[in-house]
């Protein structure tokens, strides 16, 4: 079944009753018994994906009609909050998205301009992306199919997204910016001409400050996580621009946004403390990755246990910390007999063993909010730390 074929199917009241019968069986069984009817088992494909997608974008998983070309497109496709943070954080007259993929970036920045327009190569994702522009009533949105970087050169647009392909053709992570598809090292004067402001998406494993060397004019960094696990870094890149500020976003369970914002290189300097206090706090997971706790330690007047932990430490609690707090209850020697078979999560921070290694050795099992962490002190004594988290 082509792809205009599959988008006009699934349409049909056929279709519709298939997805709706089967929406909540097992994907690998349902294509399996479908393998013989091609009808059914591009639609129990589809199936599968609405609910490997299902959390991480539920106003497309929801819409009977939208469809999902899976691969490498789907894969690195911008999740719906993260994609609607950006929404709220990028404006402009005209946008341009040189690597359309499946579009959702596109669909919600879209609402911040007056005109915007996906280009992507590939001919199928850009038909599977119009008609799900069409579907979710983003009817204004322009799809060119093509190479972006050629529409670039002939645009008026002042705002330019890019995510290029992170993957090579055996499905591998390429990690180096200039390994990326398509490569924008050298078209950098376009991304940046007649002061048009340009965003790029990348890997959480590109190291921040060689991207940025790379990039040259980068005005901003964001480090995106969601529910404390970071999922994308976003550089912003303007003419004339030097010394990039730091942006960090965690989006928490509950939708709201923790941030906290630091200039590159900047000297800030912890102070240090070999003693425990009252409260135990570690930094959310977009400070860490753009290596902010000196900075948070520095804004927040309090103590790291250690330059290489990461760990915070202070005789009062910080209501508004991005990051997790635990009040103390006891400190032990690494591998006490007494915590052997006991209830906690474990945290290794600079520390020679790994949380499962530890959990292996003392028959740990997992706890609500007890916590066994794992770390080294200023003196570089190792410690194991019973803590309580509090938020």
């Amino acid at each position: 079944m082509t792809v205009s074929e599959l988008s006009a199917f699934i349409q049909t009241k056929e279709a519709q009753e298939f997805i709706r019968e089967n929406r909540d069986k097992d994907p690998l069984q349902l294509i399996l018994q479908s393998a013989r009817i091609p009808w059914k088992k591009e639609l129990a494909s589809q199936i599968a994906w609405r609910q490997k997608l299902a959390r991480k974008l539920p106003e497309w998983t929801s819409h009977p009609t939208v469809l999902f070309p899976g691969g490498v497109s789907t894969e690195q496709s911008s999740s719906e909050a993260t994609a609607r943070l950006k929404a709220s954080l990028i404006q402009g007259r005209e946008l341009l998205d040189i690597t359309g993929g499946m579009g959702v970036d596109t669909f919600y920045l879209s609402e911040g301009f007056k005109s915007a327009t996906y280009v992507e190569q590939q001919e199928d994702l850009a038909h599977i992306t119009a008609h799900n522009f069409r579907q979710l009533g983003k009817t204004q949105l322009e799809v060119q199919q093509g190479d972006g970087l050629d529409f670039l050169k002939v645009s008026s647009a002042d705002v330019v997204y890019a995510d290029p392909a992170r993957r090579d053709e055996d499905n591998r992570k390429m990690v180096s910016l200039d390994s990326y598809e398509p490569n924008l090292i050298p078209h950098l004067h376009l991304l940046t001409l007649n002061q048009r402001v340009t965003f790029i998406k990348t890997s959480p494993m590109l190291d921040i400050s060689q991207a940025c060397s790379q990039l040259k004019s980068v005005a901003e960094v964001w480090v995106i996580s969601y529910r404390n696990e970071c999922k994308e870094v976003i550089y912003k890149l303007q003419g004339g621009a030097e010394i990039p500020l730091i942006k960090t976003y965690n989006i928490l369970t509950d939708g709201s946004i923790s941030n906290f914002n630091f200039e590159m290189g900047s000297s800030a300097s912890a102070e240090f403390t070999d003693k425990l206090s009252t409260y135990l706090f570690e930094p959310n997971a977009s400070i860490l990755k753009a290596g902010g706790a000196d900075a948070l330690a520095q804004h927040f007047k309090v103590a790291k246990l250690h330059p290489n932990s990461n760990l915070l430490t202070h005789s009062e609690p910080l209501p508004d910390f991005p990051g997790k707090t635990f009040t103390i209850k006891q400190e032990f020697k690494p591998y006490d007999p007494s915590l052997r078979k006991g209830r906690f999560n474990i945290i290794s921070r600079n520390y020679p063993d790994n949380a499962e290694k530890i959990g292996k050795s003392l028959k740990i099992k997992p706890s609500g909010n007890q916590y066994l962490i794992a770390t080294q002190t200023l003196s570089g004594r190792y410690v194991f730390i019973i803590a309580e988290w509090v938020h």
